[in-house]
């Protein structure tokens, strides 16, 4: 597991000029000595980061939640991507499912309803007709 350190050797990193929704987030910056970056974004397992291209390797943990990265020496480009985890996927496909099932009853009552000529009840509507 890594260590934080002390902040003696600090530096500012920026993000570059071209703006960008809050979901993705492109950080270039020269980086002194190894150490580790601070976002000021809370952890969560959507938040995909890579460094120069390569998945972040395993975080440090931070006691405020905020996101550290490891970076190495030298020229540093983060790129932070807030993805769609499986349960949220999950999440919209019983949402989509629960949607169509609604309609198909919607469906059946009106045809019940229709077959039963606006009187009686819909299991009568259900029965067998003879003709």
């Amino acid at each position: 597991s890594q260590e934080q350190g002390t902040c003696e050797a600090t530096f500012q990193a920026t993000a570059n000029g071209v703006k960008a929704p809050a979901e993705h987030v492109r950080i270039a910056a020269v980086a002194p000595q190894a150490g580790f970056l601070i976002l000021r974004l809370r952890t969560y397992p959507a938040w995909k980061i890579s460094v120069n291209g390569q998945p972040a390797a395993s975080q440090p943990r931070r006691e405020d939640g905020l996101i550290v990265v490891p970076v190495p020496q030298g020229s540093v480009k983060l790129t932070v991507d807030w993805t769609t985890t499986s349960d949220v996927k999950i999440g919209r496909l019983v949402s989509l499912l629960s949607a169509v099932l609604l309609f198909c009853l919607g469906l059946l009552e009106r045809r019940l309803r229709r077959h039963a000529g606006g009187s009686g009840t819909p299991q009568e509507a259900l029965r067998p007709r003879l003709l």
